[in-house]
């Protein structure tokens, strides 16, 4: 199995590539959106496409919308050093992931950060 991986920072390809390859997976590799499509279109399809969702060139939504106008198909994996909610999620994911996000709920409940704090 072939995965394209697109990353712009060199280190976290070479973590990424290190696991996978080591789990029998074959990886190509790109650094920027432009240089991924590219290479998608001169060996494409993968059996997955694993993209960061902000690089140089075409950021991740942008590739993976350029690359299902020739395969509506391809499985595609979304990266990012953002927080994400992925959907479908329970009530108590959502409030978690808001929680952890912001200063202080609207209720008065403290975050991490400030349960952290000394008192």
């Amino acid at each position: 199995m072939t995965i394209l991986l697109v990353d712009d920072v060199p280190a976290v390809r070479h973590y990424i590539t290190t696991i996978l390859t080591e789990a029998g997976y074959e990886i190509e590799e790109a650094s920027n959106g432009d240089e991924a499509l590219r290479t998608y279109c001169e060996r494409g399809p993968y059996d997955l496409v694993m993209t960061d969702l902000y690089h140089t060139g075409l950021n991740g939504i942008e590739l993976v919308t350029a690359i299902h106008k020739w395969n509506p198909k391809q499985s595609v994996v979304f990266m990012s050093g953002f927080p994400m909610l992925e959907k479908p999620f329970r009530k108590e994911r959502l409030l978690a992931v808001v929680a952890d996000n912001t200063p202080k709920s609207p209720r008065g409940v403290n975050t991490k950060d400030e349960a952290a704090k000394p008192q």
